[in-house]
């Protein structure tokens, strides 16, 4: 359908407002496959739900989490599987659009990395300064007792050497992202085979997703002290078209 033309000094008629009218009708969003629609007074705002790419061959598109690990292949000669986390798992300092963000990487800057002994943990750890700006983000492992709980890392590490403003000031957070359990855990979580010694039947391992969402830091209260904590955040493109101009 076209749309009316308007001329300056022409006769207004209701069929010409009509056609307008349904026109705009026709053209209206109504719905998202994937994503959601917001449509108020301000404009109409469409959430695209983030999904992994589709790869060559005819590869069936599928949806990663963040903060997912993902396999990577062996090099030649190689054995003892290596893993990474998914590179679009962000950890925004800012809710604002165009925030930082930070990947989640090994120290020394190494994306792929082997799965520690079970029980453990996969961890990421935020370095702050004394301005609580960020120093750096990496991924470390903690090694679980037996004993389990009381050997949980806390979140929160503190400055106990500082002085001044700055005694007690965080200096580190900590993020469990994965648990590595034995395969008789009742959660949830993928096995994977490690291969042992000559002779020896591969150690299955269950790792347990325990963070699927991108990340925030908040400044929050923690034990009567000011802390910043990570809080799940879903960070999704978004497109917003604006309201007409009057």
């Amino acid at each position: 359908m076209d749309l009316p033309a308007f001329k300056k000094g022409m006769a207004l008629l209701a069929s010409d407002l009509n056609r307008l009218a349904a026109q705009v009708r026709a053209s209206r969003v109504t719905s998202v496959i994937g994503g959601k629609l917001d449509v108020s007074p301000g404009g109409t705002s469409i959430t695209i739900a983030p999904q992994a790419g589709t790869g060559g061959g005819g590869v069936e598109a599928s949806y990663t989490k963040p903060w997912e690990l993902i396999g990577v292949p062996l090099a030649q000669g190689e054995t003892i599987p290596k893993f990474k986390v998914f590179d679009q798992s962000f950890l925004l300092t800012d809710a604002n659009e165009g925030a930082q963000y930070i990947y989640g990487v090994t120290e020394g800057n190494s994306t792929e990395f082997e799965l520690p002994p079970i029980p453990g943990l996969i961890i990421l750890k935020i370095e702050f300064d004394e301005y609580m700006n960020i120093l750096g983000a990496w991924l470390e492992y903690a090694e679980l007792t037996e004993s389990f709980w009381p050997s949980y890392p806390d979140p929160v590490e503190r400055d106990l050497e500082a002085t001044g403003a700055n005694y007690l000031r965080q200096k580190f957070l900590r993020i469990a992202l994965h648990e590595v359990a034995s395969t008789t855990d009742p959660r949830e979580g993928p096995i994977h085979s490690i291969p042992q010694g000559e002779g020896e039947d591969p150690l299955q391992v269950k790792v347990i997703q325990l963070v699927s969402t991108d990340l925030l830091l908040e400044w929050q209260i923690l034990d009567g002290l000011a802390a910043k904590l990570a809080v799940p955040w879903k960070y999704a493109t978004r497109l917003t078209i604006p309201p007409p101009i009057p």
